[in-house]
């Protein structure tokens, strides 16, 4: 069995029960994008609105973290078609781009992609002959409709960066609470749109899920919308394709 990119542990406090946060050795993990102290900063920020679990503690030399255990059940895989869960999505990802991104660093999506790409020629280099076209087309398409426009730098807010069920935390009261906030970074509020309509199947189009409705999300008309959503379908798919390269992890990180 490959090792998890990272570990979590749910320990017992005089204070309560915690979960620890432990990272990946750093000759594995920043590579990859991972910085601890990015995490953190944007995990602090995100409970100072309640849309994240408080940070108790931060070993930066011990690469751990103890945050507060939420109670509660991960987010459902049909949470699209849950009504209720519908609204707490559209209220947390609204909240999240009013809040302003202080001290995190804007990700260059660009260069993420042209790193990643790179690494994994390093490893694999068939697959990243496969997936050069597809690369350079999506750029350009991204350039030409603004996504890349450094005037987008007054929009920026917290992008979470990875919002999936299995990092949404459903509480008692119904409100949602986002967790692993590895890849946050300040960038434009339909990053995490776009992030979630990734997730969607394309290749199964009679599917359920590929038939999700994401109106009534803010900026769901977006014009650049479609385009964010392919840059971040080929950033996963690269992400996971260095992940599973790498020796003794896996990318179920």
């Amino acid at each position: 069995m490959k090792a998890r990119l990272h570990r979590i542990d749910l320990i017992e406090h005089p204070q309560g029960r915690r979960i620890q946060r432990s990272w990946a050795a750093a000759h594995i993990a920043d590579p990859l994008g991972v910085d601890p102290a990015r995490e953190v900063a944007a995990q602090r920020l995100a409970a100072s609105a309640g849309l994240a679990p408080a940070v108790f503690a931060f070993d930066p030399g011990a690469r751990t973290m103890q945050m507060a255990f939420v109670p509660g059940v991960a987010l459902e895989i049909d949470w699209l078609r849950r009504p209720a869960r519908r609204e707490a999505m559209q209220d947390l990802l609204s909240r999240l781009a009013r809040l302003a991104p202080i001290d995190l660093p804007r990700l260059d999506l660009a260069e993420r992609l042209r790193a990643l790409h790179f690494a994994l020629r390093a490893r694999a280099p068939i697959e990243a002959d496969r997936l050069a076209e597809e690369l350079d087309a999506v750029l350009h398409e991204a350039a030409g409709v603004g996504v890349f426009d450094p005037a987008a730098a007054s929009q920026a807010c917290l992008v979470h960066g990875d919002v999936t069920p299995l990092n949404t935390r459903v509480c008692p009261d119904g409100s949602l609470v986002l967790i692993d906030w590895e890849y946050a970074h300040a960038g434009h509020p339909l990053e995490d749109l776009a992030g979630l309509i990734a997730q969607v199947p394309i290749d199964e189009p009679s599917a359920p899920a590929a038939q999700a409705d994401f109106s009534g999300f803010e900026g769901a008309t977006d014009h650049s919308l479609a385009v964010r959503v392919r840059l971040r379908r080929l950033l996963d798919v690269l992400w996971k394709a260095v992940v599973s390269t790498s020796a003794g992890v896996s990318p179920a990180g």
